[in-house]
């Protein structure tokens, strides 16, 4: 169980752990709600409870689902994120699991992430999308930067830039972005010399698996016409 309430400026949500309805809270935990979402923190609990946490249809993250009070005239529904796909709240997630220096949830962050990079989506990512994650990863003013890595983290910033290298290679060698979203997406880069670094390196080393068989690739293209009738 758990609730939460704000401050009078409203820029902190409380959050209260309970074992129980009938004991006294066990732990309390603040959040800066500029930083963290309500919907974070709701997922966050799931998480605590469950080892996962879950979206809504569509990838959605509209809807508290784990709270046992809220501010008064507030719903579950009054802490939408408006998000361009799942991946976006991964993402976030990941970022929360580093600044709490909670291991476990950066994991099935990351897991998340690579699931829908490399696997569960066959018809590819938007490009524009992962010029957020390249952003994100690749430029040292923003927030996610790792400044102080402990030597068991095994999801730090290499782990995840390799992720994002290979799910670029991915969309780039199996055709999943056209010729237009690829230049704009090279265009972009520019600005990432590592990046560009980065990938050529990876190329380099995985050049056999990342040919693709002419076969392959036709039916991905038919794939993607019968997907737009």
């Amino acid at each position: 169980m758990w609730s939460w309430k704000s401050d009078s400026r409203a820029q902190y949500q409380i959050l209260t752990l309970f074992q129980s309805t009938s004991e006294p809270p066990t732990r309390e935990y603040e959040f800066d709600a500029q930083i963290h979402s309500p919907i974070m923190v709701d997922r966050l609990i799931e998480f605590i409870y469950t080892g996962t946490y879950t979206l809504g249809q569509g990838g959605q993250a509209t809807l508290l689902r784990h709270h046992s009070k809220l501010p008064r005239g507030l719903t579950s529904a009054s802490y939408p994120m408006n998000l361009e796909s799942a991946l976006e709240f991964h993402m976030k997630m990941y970022n929360m699991g580093k600044n709490l220096q909670y291991q476990s949830l950066v994991a099935i962050s990351h897991t998340k992430m690579a699931e829908a990079m490399l696997w569960t989506s066959k018809f590819g990512v938007g490009v524009g999308t992962v010029k957020k994650f390249v952003t994100w990863a690749y430029d040292p003013a923003q927030n996610f930067q790792d400044t102080d890595e402990r030597a068991d983290d095994t999801f730090g910033d290499d782990s995840l830039k390799e992720l994002i290298v290979a799910c670029v290679l991915r969309h780039i060698h199996q055709e999943l972005w056209d010729e237009s979203a690829i230049a704009d997406f090279r265009d972009y880069v520019k600005a990432f010399p590592a990046l560009e670094v980065d990938g050529e390196l990876a190329e380099e080393e995985y050049k056999d698996l990342l040919k693709t068989r002419p076969g392959a690739k036709r039916a991905m293209k038919r794939a993607r016409r019968g997907q737009q009738h």
